[in-house]
C-alpha cells in the first residue's frame, strides 16, 4: 500500500476513536472544529484580474480587523485543476451567529470586486478534528497539500471503521511520521464523505517509505488478518478521488504571528 493511502487510514480511524472518546467523557474540553470551505471556478481569462482582486480583498480584510483567518490555496491536479479553494478553520459553530456588522461590509466589498470574476462556487461546511490531528507549528513552511476524499457506502462506516482500527494500531506501533488532519461534511456536499489532508513541504516529500504498509500490517496482525482488513476496508468506499494544493499565502488573511 502506498504511503498515500496509508495516511489517509490515519486520519479516519483517529475518527473512530475520537467518537468513542467523546461518548466516554462526560466532560471534555471544547475545541474549535469547524471549517467553512469554498472552491471557486474563475472565468476564462480573468485569473490574473481575479487574484489582483482577491489580494486587494483580503488586504482589505486584514486592515478592517478580520477576526477570521483566510487560507487561499490552487488546485494543481484532478478533476478541478486550476480552481482556488478559500478556507477558514478553528471555527466554533457559534462563530456564524458572532459575525456582526463586520460580515456584511466584507460579503459587499467582495461582491462588488471579487464576485464578477467568478464563474461558479461551491460551499459547504465541515468538522474537522485538530485535537487529534498532527499539524506542523508553521502551516508556510509545507505549502503544499495531498488531498484524499472517501466516499463511503451508506452501509460502509462500520467495517470501513473496523478496519482502520487495526491499521491505525499497526501505524502506533511503526510509529508512522507525517503531518495531517482530517474533516467530514458537516454540510454541502455527499454524506458519509471524509476528507484526508497531508502537509508536504516539497514535493520529494510525497516519496514513499522503503517499507509498505503491507508490510507493516502483516508483521502486526499476520497475513490471513491483513487481508480481512483490507477486504473491510475496501468494500466500505464507493470511491475515492484526489488532487494536490498549493498554498497561496499572499492571497491570504492571515493574522501576524
Amino acid at each position: 500500500m502506498k504511503r498515500s493511502i496509508l495516511l489517509a487510514t490515519i486520519s479516519i480511524s483517529l475518527l473512530f476513536l475520537f467518537t468513542l472518546s467523546v461518548l466516554a467523557q462526560e466532560e471534555k474540553k471544547e475545541i474549535p472544529n469547524v471549517a467553512d470551505f469554498y472552491m471557486l471556478k474563475v472565468k476564462d481569462g480573468m485569473e490574473a484580474k481575479f487574484e489582483s482582486e482577491l489580494k486587494a480583498h483580503s488586504t482589505w480584510r486584514m486592515e478592517n480587523g478580520d477576526p477570521w483567518e483566510w487560507y487561499v490555496f490552487q488546485v494543481l491536479t484532478g478533476e478541478y485543476t486550476g480552481r482556488y479553494i478559500i478556507r477558514s478553520q478553528n471555527l466554533f459553530w457559534e462563530d456564524y451567529d458572532n459575525v456582526g456588522e463586520f460580515y456584511a461590509n466584507a460579503v459587499q466589498h467582495y461582491m462588488e470586486t471579487v464576485t464578477p470574476l467568478i464563474d461558479s462556487f461551491q460551499a459547504a461546511i465541515h468538522e474537522v478534528s485538530l485535537e487529534l490531528s498532527r499539524l506542523p507549528k508553521n502551516l508556510n513552511e509545507y505549502p503544499l497539500l495531498e488531498v484524499f476524499a472517501y466516499y463511503l457506502k451508506p452501509d460502509g462506516p462500520e467495517g470501513f471503521f473496523g478496519a482502520l482500527g487495526k491499521i491505525h494500531q499497526a501505524i502506533v506501533q511503526t510509529e508512522w511520521p507525517a503531518y495531517y488532519h482530517f474533516e467530514m461534511v458537516r454540510s454541502g456536499g455527499f454524506a458519509p464523505k471524509v476528507y484526508l489532508v497531508i502537509w508536504h513541504n516539497n514535493w520529494a516529500d510525497f516519496k514513499d517509505p522503503e517499507k509498505s504498509m503491507d508490510e507493516i500490517l502483516v508483521e502486526v496482525h499476520g497475513a490471513e488478518e491483513t487481508a480481512e482488513i483490507m477486504k473491510m476496508f475496501s468494500e466500505s468506499v464507493h470511491k475515492m478521488d484526489s488532487m494536490v494544493l498549493v498554498m497561496r499565502p499572499d492571497l491570504s488573511v492571515l493574522k501576524k504571528k
